[in-house]
């Protein structure tokens, strides 16, 4: 796809949509997403006229997978909790 093609089915979508609170359907995201990868934010934000913010964050929940807690066995009187984010980011609880 290209940037003109998505520009033209923005387009196509602002006419089409019921009101003005309309969600962007996510088959149109998907696409910003691509486009914005190869073009980068700005070019994509400015030609759609959407938001810089909006697509970054889009972009970024597409990588954002649930980690799961992971819990470990201590043995003897000590104990310590360690949390770590996805970016990495640690801290220990002792």
């Amino acid at each position: 796809m290209t940037i003109e093609e998505l520009y033209q089915k923005f387009e196509k979508w602002r006419e089409d949509k019921p009101r003005k609170g309309t969600p962007i359907p996510e088959e149109l995201w998907t696409e910003v997403c691509s486009l914005a990868k190869i073009h980068g934010v700005k070019t994509i934000a400015t030609t759609c006229q959407l938001p810089p913010g909006k697509i970054k964050a889009k972009m970024e929940g597409d990588k954002k997978e649930p980690s799961p807690i992971q819990f470990a066995k201590t043995s003897g009187h000590r104990h310590s909790i360690e949390l770590t984010t996805p970016s990495g980011v640690s801290l220990k609880i002792y």
